[in-house]
């Protein structure tokens, strides 16, 4: 057995725990892997897991993100009107 099937089977097991989980995420997760029943081989699937992460604001993934919007952020926070972040005041 390769290591590619290895993680692949390992990554099978944990995409079916999650879509077992009552979630949002779950049931976008569960969804994706009906698709990919019926889907060619090869297929490419996209399944963004709806996850706002604040959970792990306080571990060292998020370690090197800081506090405040950069310039970069603001403008993506912009180009969506109805999902702006308030301004902040000095």
């Amino acid at each position: 057995m390769s290591a590619r099937i290895g993680i692949a089977g390992i990554a099978g097991r944990m995409g079916r725990l999650l879509a077992e989980e009552v979630t949002a995420a779950g049931a976008t997760l569960a969804g994706a892997l009906k698709v990919a029943e019926k889907a060619k081989p090869g297929s490419t699937i996209l399944a963004m897991l709806p996850d706002t992460g604040e959970r792990y604001l306080s571990t060292p993934l998020f370690g090197d993100v800081g506090a405040d919007m950069n310039d970069d952020e603001v403008k993506i926070s912009q180009s969506t009107p109805g999902q702006q972040m308030p301004a902040k005041t000095a």
